[in-house]
């Protein structure tokens, strides 16, 4: 994608177009963001110190900066269980419920990739632990799906409803039966 851009700059440079950039698959739409913005790098590495200057400077943009699937940076450090930079963006203004094209919020990122300790984070600051996405799925059924017992019961404990169903009609409970930890089916049947 790099290359493109460049070869597109020098197109337009020479007076000449193209009518329109080629699709960016989803699988790679997060790495050409680590190539254009390198704010999304150095939340992946944990570079408060770095984050910290470039806010500061404010030449790649602030704490709700994303990607071209709408992914935040609070997204991306829930993701890679970064909290020390979760603290930072927080602190310099990010907002915990924004969602991504596919309507996740940093939590459900935390939760599908078993962030535990970001997800804790984000709940004491007042994330939904019963948003759910555009498929209908909910944290908890993406911390049962990522098969994390301890995730599971730390959402509960927040309030999570394991009785809110996806789009296919699914709970968290019925996705549980293919958990392969026996501990999560046990969580959600006591939380009936």
């Amino acid at each position: 994608m790099f290359a493109f851009a460049r070869l597109t700059s020098l197109l337009l440079a020479l007076g000449l177009g193209l009518a329109a950039p080629p699709a960016i698959p989803p699988a790679h739409a997060e790495m050409d963001m680590y190539l254009t913005n390198p704010l999304f790098e150095m939340v992946q590495k944990g570079d408060t110190s770095e984050l910290k200057r470039q806010f500061l400077g404010g030449e790649f943009g602030g704490p709700n900066t994303s990607d071209l699937d709408e992914r935040t940076l609070l997204m991306a450090a829930a993701s890679h269980n970064r909290v020390e930079v979760l603290d930072l963006l927080l602190a310099e203004g990010a907002v915990v419920g924004l969602t991504d094209k596919a309507g996740n919020t940093a939590l459900s990122w935390a939760a599908r990739d078993s962030s535990l300790r970001a997800a804790e984070r984000l709940l004491a600051v007042g994330a939904d632990p019963n948003h759910q996405n555009s498929q209908g799925l909910t944290p908890l059924m993406l911390a049962v799906q990522a098969d994390d017992a301890a995730l599971v019961e730390a959402l509960l404990k927040a309030g999570a409803d394991p009785g809110l169903a996806d789009h296919a009609g699914q709970d968290a409970l019925l996705w549980a039966r293919d958990a392969r930890d026996p501990r999560i089916l046990g969580l959600l049947e006591n939380a009936y």
